[in-house]
């Protein structure tokens, strides 16, 4: 079984970034998505930006 993670944004301040970007960008947003919902560990440098 493949579990997921549940993402939470703060109130509606992702959405309005999120509609403001180009479509190629929001394309990427929603990979890292699919990878954070997902991969089952993350290496704990790879959080760190």
């Amino acid at each position: 079984m493949n579990k997921q993670r549940h993402i939470v944004f703060h109130e509606h301040y992702f959405i309005e970034f999120y509609l403001e970007l180009n479509e190629k960008v929001q394309e990427k947003i929603e990979y890292v998505f699919i990878i954070l919902r997902t991969v089952k560990m993350f290496p704990k440098n790879s959080l760190i930006m």
